[in-house]
């Protein structure tokens, strides 16, 4: 948030959010842990947010993946160029090739001036 100040907590736009080893376990907040020394809680309100669903990823199935609190109207990028509706929601399905169970990926949308938070999944 403020180095100059000491503190080393993560803001909402940090790219260090849920990029952590995979298999490392989970944040209080139920998410996958965070690189640094504090978590970011993500049951917090706000805040230009990544989510999955199934979360996790399951080869061989769709995922749905959607972003919250975009600016609305704007071209949004992640799995191509999508435009972010009135609301600031931009949602992308997607198949998940079968040949990708257990893979680890990491993902992060973005709009001209911000970025989600990294979002990683183990592939089931």
């Amino acid at each position: 948030m403020d180095v100059a100040s000491s503190d080393f907590h993560l803001n909402a736009n940090s790219p260090c959010i849920d990029a952590g080893d995979p298999t490392g376990g989970q944040d209080p907040d139920g998410t996958l842990i965070d690189v640094g020394a504090f978590f970011f809680d993500q049951n917090q309100t706000g805040g230009f947010q990544l989510s999955a669903n199934p979360d996790p990823i399951v080869a061989g199935q769709f995922v749905t993946l959607s972003v919250a609190n975009a600016t609305p109207n704007r071209p949004t990028q992640l799995a191509g160029p999508t435009t972010a509706d009135a609301n600031g929601q931009v949602i992308w399905a997607l198949p998940v090739p079968q040949q990708a169970a257990g893979l680890s990926i990491w993902m992060q949308a973005a709009q001209f001036g911000q970025v989600s938070n990294v979002l990683a999944s183990l592939i089931q």
